[in-house]
């Protein structure tokens, strides 16, 4: 039986500042997937719903405590920051960890905070990046509000998993050891797919001797790698790997070309697997049916070299294994 084999081509482009372009893998993470903070159920958006880990947030409330928590009964919350006496400051921060069936980037997020009684001010990270900074108002009379921040702006990751981190900044308050601090009653994280937040590339694919069995498919995200501007003798390696996904139906061997031939990309643009550096020429892998598979890369620009632009397509070639 012949071997069916499929190329992926992927332009590529350097102003001594390359960028790398390469196709993208639809993601099934919901576009704004919502959690109910204080709401254990498994259907969303309760905590409980698949995809979603909690860690670090205090009792539901009010129904642990009592109080008025700024009249949201008969709905429920959980702060960020649990009472404790004395208060324990390793406690100040709670997370909520959205798990993707696919490659997505946060763009969007919404939340309801209490701004009560205590100095509510607090951070929030998201994948360990400083995104939004609250400062307490002063208001002692709690009222919940609603806020938002844009996130396409901080280079946020491309992955599966995205981890929001809620953080109490004020010092405890007088009933701190009972009610805790930093109220959240529900929280949005909104996605794109993977590509979502740089250019969009079309996708040609060519298919040799074509079969009916088997399907050979190969998905490569995300849809652009920028290496920042670069001198001769500089090496820099990206921050995000490219993720090379076997979406067909059989194991393929994955090898990598120029198209047409670039020696400048042949000569200088290195991918690696583990801990080992080839050769567009000399790289190639296995990949097993349904698997994924995560490469570095990095350029390296010689020393000396003239100020240019170099221009290729970088194919990603799938064979039957």
């Amino acid at each position: 039986m012949k071997k069916k084999v499929l190329g992926i081509l992927l332009a590529i482009s350097l102003l001594l500042v390359p960028v790398m372009a390469v196709s993208a893998n639809i993601s099934s993470c919901p576009s704004n997937w919502k959690v109910d903070v204080g709401d254990p159920g498994v259907v969303p958006p309760g905590e409980g719903q698949p995809g979603i880990a909690m860690a670090g947030w205090g009792p539901i409330e009010p129904a642990t405590h009592g109080g008025n928590w700024g009249g949201i009964a008969p709905d429920d919350c959980r702060v960020m920051w649990e009472g404790t006496d004395p208060p324990n400051e390793s406690l100040r921060c709670a997370t909520i960890t959205f798990t993707c069936d696919g490659c997505a980037f946060p763009t969007y997020l919404e939340w309801r905070a209490l701004d009560g009684q205590a100095d509510d001010g607090y951070t929030i990270k998201i994948d360990g990046v400083l995104v939004h900074t609250y400062v307490w108002s002063g208001n002692t009379a709690e009222t919940w509000y609603t806020a938002s921040q844009v996130l396409t702006g901080f280079n946020l990751p491309n992955s599966k998993v995205h981890v929001v981190e809620f953080c109490a900044t004020g010092p405890a308050w007088a009933s701190f050891s009972t009610y805790g601090q930093g109220a959240i009653d529900w929280v949005i994280l909104g996605t794109d797919p993977c590509g979502g937040n740089g250019p969009k590339v079309s996708l040609t694919t060519t298919i040799l001797e074509p079969e009916p069995e088997p399907c050979i498919c190969i998905d490569v995200c995300p849809s652009s790698l920028s290496f920042g501007p670069l001198y001769p003798g500089d090496t820099e390696e990206h921050e995000v790997p490219l993720l090379i996904t076997n979406c067909g139906d059989v194991d393929v061997d994955v090898t990598v070309t120029t198209d047409p031939t670039s020696s400048f990309y042949n000569d200088n643009l290195f991918l690696e697997v583990g801990s080992s550096w080839y050769s567009l020429a000399a790289w190639g892998e296995t990949i097993d049916e349904g698997d994924s598979l995560e490469i570095d890369a990095k350029v390296e620009v010689p020393d000396p070299y003239a100020a240019t632009t170099e221009n290729g397509t970088l194919v990603f070639w799938a064979t039957a294994a």
